[in-house]
């Protein structure tokens, strides 16, 4: 369980990393690409699921989904690339764009898969459930908040998200798994 905890709170500290229609300048779209794609692979954690190609998707996206002169709007900019301060004065249909241009970009399920069966001695077939349980939009869209909003800890207290969270456990994880993510 605690190690489970431990890659929630790790993803949702990495989505904070995150960061058009509207923009003529391809120049200026690429470059604030490019910020954005630097400023999340400046994090340097080992356990991102953001790689080379994730980080630059994301820049792409979020360029090609606000434009240039949305992303201004937002307080996104090649000088201030984070999404962090943006997410909080957002509106909740731009925070949901910013979510799903990171859902676009990352495959999460695949991403909690990889890392429960790194250190653990969990079956892959077990880590293929929990990456399907946890791998939905209803759990995935308040963690991807969560670390966008810089308040990384706030879905653990979250009732709906705790009973997704012992479901895919409980669904999942023999005993000896359990045992094995726990301690």
């Amino acid at each position: 369980m605690r190690k489970l905890l431990m890659v929630l709170v790790a993803l949702a500290v990495v989505a904070a990393g995150c960061g058009g229609n509207d923009s003529s300048d391809s120049g200026a779209g690429q470059a604030l690409a490019d910020a954005i794609r630097d400023e999340i692979l400046a994090d340097n954690d080992p356990d991102s699921p953001f790689g080379e190609a994730e980080a630059t998707c994301v820049g792409e996206e979020a360029v090609n989904e606000f434009g240039v002169d949305g992303l201004i709007e937002l307080g996104i900019s090649e000088d201030n690339p984070s999404a962090g301060n943006a997410f909080e004065t957002a509106s909740p249909e731009d925070r949901s764009r910013l979510i799903d241009v990171t859902l676009t970009c990352i495959d999460f399920k695949q991403f909690f898969v990889d890392q429960l069966t790194a250190d653990a001695n969990i079956s892959d077939e077990a880590a293929q459930c929990l990456g399907d349980e946890l791998g939905t939009r209803e759990f995935l869209d308040p963690i991807v908040e969560a670390g966008l909003s810089g308040d990384e800890a706030a879905f653990l207290d979250d009732e709906a998200l705790s009973g997704i969270i012992f479901g895919a456990i409980t669904t999942c994880l023999s005993l000896e798994e359990l045992q094995e993510i726990g301690g």
